[in-house]
């Protein structure tokens, strides 16, 4: 209730293209509650590997493309590092899916869901990926220019950070 307050909307694309229709801006998370399993402690990543759920993740960008709008990258530097994840079995992420709420146990300082102290995070705007008047049809070249903008801004902004030594990988 609080989130419909807030003027959220529903990550459903019959929800997502009412808001756009009605001239709202939507800022879009596009891996979701599967993003929030990838990484370390995930099997195959390690502490140095960060990662976004974004290669198949194309129906925000058909849908910024059905209604000519641009896609302005955005990346955010060091939120992997504000708590941890609690490996959990499989059969979680999959209720997640589900259930459509992250089911998993994190923790911060002192084992409280208080954000470890460190580096503040570090927010890097990309190049805007502007839709062509091709509409849908765009959707495969907006969406490979958003992956290539992303790892472009990590790889430009990653030693400013003092991430020089990880590296992202787009699932």
């Amino acid at each position: 209730m609080i989130l419909k307050w807030l003027r959220s909307v529903d990550a459903n694309a019959h929800s997502v293209d009412a808001a756009l229709r009605n001239g709202h801006s939507l800022g879009i998370s596009p891996g979701g509650i599967a993003e929030m399993f990838l990484c370390h402690p995930a099997p195959g990543f390690g502490k140095d590997d960060e990662a976004i759920f974004l290669k198949n993740r194309r129906g925000f960008v058909r849908m910024a493309a059905r209604h000519q709008l641009p896609v302005l990258p955005v990346y955010v530097f060091g939120a992997s590092d504000k708590f941890r994840r609690v490996p959990l079995p499989k059969v979680f992420e999959r209720l997640s899916k589900i259930f459509r709420i992250s089911i998993i146990l994190f923790f911060g300082r002192w084992g409280l869901p208080i954000p470890f102290v460190g580096k503040g995070l570090h927010y890097v705007i990309g190049k805007v990926i502007e839709p062509s008047s091709m509409g849908e049809a765009d959707t495969d070249i907006m969406h490979r220019d958003l992956c290539e903008e992303m790892a472009g801004m990590f790889e430009r902004y990653k030693d400013e950070y003092g991430w020089g030594h990880k590296s992202l990988c787009i699932v």
